[in-house]
């Protein structure tokens, strides 16, 4: 009997072919987002909390600038009451996103703010103590209470820190974002006015 064998051939693992390497290779971490996208959403965020900031500001003044109200008279009705309301609109503000350098100048702003919305509701006060005193003693209560540096000073205080640190603040964001910043901008107490 002729026993024929039948063999088979022994297969040899071979090393893995580079097609199969790549299939098995690790998985890729997933995109980060773009640069120029975190960059502006981060220049949307920024110019959208500093747009409230100032919509809350000039409704607070009336839409007008300070400057040009308190030099002719007309004043500000109701600061203690409007500056309540200012607090509210800006407390309110989105902070998520915006550039730490817009939160910072925001507390600079408020704290400025405040002192010239006490000194017009001080003055506001005083006009109309001074008002309702008999004509006799009217500019002897003016002369004893009334002391210019008094109303001034918190609005030079604020105009000068607006136009001075306020457009610094907006020129280092505007090169930050490449984008337009809106902060607000008055007119000084010699009657030059600041470009918005």
């Amino acid at each position: 009997m002729i026993f024929l064998a039948w063999q088979r051939p022994v297969l040899i693992p071979q090393p893995a072919t580079p097609l199969l390497e790549q299939a098995v290779a690790p998985p890729q971490p997933p995109p980060q987002p773009q640069v120029d996208q975190e960059l502006a959403r981060r220049g949307e965020a920024t110019a959208a909390y500093l747009q409230g900031l100032r919509d809350a500001t000039m409704k607070a003044l009336g839409g007008a600038d300070p400057t040009a109200m308190l030099v002719g008279g007309a004043g500000i009705h109701n600061p203690t009451e409007k500056l309540a309301t200012w607090e509210q609109e800006v407390a309110a503000l989105n902070t998520q996103d915006v550039d730490p350098l817009a939160i910072e100048f925001k507390e600079e702003f408020a704290q400025k703010f405040r002192n010239l919305m006490h000194a017009l509701e001080a003055g506001r006060k005083l006009a109309f103590e001074i008002a309702s005193a008999p004509s006799e003693k009217m500019l002897d209560q003016a002369a004893g209470q009334l002391s210019p540096l008094a109303l001034v000073a918190p609005l030079e205080d604020f105009v000068n820190f607006v136009n001075t640190r306020g457009l610094q603040v907006k020129a280092e964001l505007e090169k930050r974002y490449h984008r337009e910043m809106p902060v607000l901008a008055l007119s000084t107490l010699g009657g030059g006015s600041q470009v918005p």
